[in-house]
């Protein structure tokens, strides 16, 4: 395997293998086609609805096999809806101290640099909740 990448940002090659892997959607509201998309869900960088099915991007950090340091999955996790109204109370709050919520992973984990990776060590919600159990 090839221990460089292009990053998606910048477009400049960078030495050693990539930290961080971002899903831009929730794998159901990416299956829409481009020109409907936005007629049929409501989202931003963070934030997702789809009818009635709410979303919130997370950080999936799973340790390297072989190195000390994490690899971070930009996903989005399908919440209940009292889940996703606290997400927007505490948007510009420290909702660091909150309680654990659930919520289901949206997006397929396919990609090759999971050969890499150990267990799963910490899920969280970009500071603004605390931590997402998943269900």
């Amino acid at each position: 395997m090839d221990e460089s990448f292009i990053c998606a940002i910048c477009g400049t090659q960078h030495d050693g293998l990539t930290t961080d892997w971002a899903f831009k959607l929730p794998d159901v509201v990416w299956s829409i086609p481009e020109d409907e998309r936005s007629e049929k869900a409501k989202f931003d960088s963070d934030l997702c609805q789809f009818g009635e099915r709410y979303f919130m991007r997370c950080i999936l950090y799973v340790p390297f096999r072989d190195r000390p340091s994490e690899f971070g999955w930009g996903l989005w996790a399908v919440v209940k809806w009292p889940t996703f109204k606290r997400y927007l109370e505490l948007y510009e709050a420290d909702g660091s101290t909150e309680a654990a919520y659930e919520g289901s992973l949206a997006n397929a984990l396919d990609a090759p640099i999971q050969s890499h990776l150990a267990r799963p060590s910490r899920f969280i919600l970009e500071g603004h909740l605390n931590a997402l159990r998943f269900t």
